[in-house]
């Protein structure tokens, strides 16, 4: 299996603090790794890293493949629609939007979206240039049920070309791993 992503001895601390240490994995295609942990354990800063959001501690992390990262703390533009993110990052294909349910809301403002609504379109810009990595942080925890299935679909659908990441601790999503790495 190719790998398409692999960390050594990574570590992040903040002042004295280890959030994590020395966590090597390797993560190739057709996999999809659940990054479990209780509160504070440091899902959500070790998907940072690996995307390179925060700068390791200690370690190193390899790819040289694409990645795609949602976090539930990614803010939107309140006075733009989504088509207008993404022409702000290079697409303005609406399609993006279809595989999330929002087709029919690309040319609506951000600021009338519910938080259902606002997740769903920060999931459709995070697969925008079709990445090979894709890194969710708590993906489930603004969507209902139909925006659940879509995801669940969507990871299916990646993992056949890339690999995925999700930081989380929803029941939804247990379902979906292949691996499993537990922090804290």
């Amino acid at each position: 299996m190719e790998i398409v992503l692999r960390t050594k001895n990574l570590g992040k601390r903040f002042g004295d603090r280890w959030i994590f240490r020395s966590v090597s994995i390797e993560l190739s295609v057709g996999q999809v790794l659940l990054v479990r942990g209780n509160n504070g354990s440091g899902k959500s800063t070790f998907l940072r890293c690996l995307a390179g959001l925060l700068t390791p501690s200690m370690g190193e992390v390899e790819t040289s493949r694409t990645l795609g990262y949602y976090g539930l703390d990614m803010a939107l533009y309140g006075d733009l629609t989504p088509l207008e993110h993404a022409e702000l990052l290079g697409n303005s294909d609406p399609k993006i939007f279809e595989q999330v349910g929002l087709g029919d809301s690309v040319h609506q403002l951000v600021k009338e979206f519910s938080t259902g609504m606002r997740g769903r379109a920060k999931l459709a810009l995070s697969r925008m240039d079709n990445p090979t990595i894709w890194l969710l942080d708590e993906p489930t925890a603004a969507l209902d049920h139909n925006g659940i299935e879509f995801l669940a679909e969507m990871v299916k659908d990646h993992a056949k070309g890339g690999a995925v990441i999700i930081a989380t601790n929803a029941e939804a999503d247990l379902d979906w791993g292949t691996h499993e790495l537990i922090l804290g």
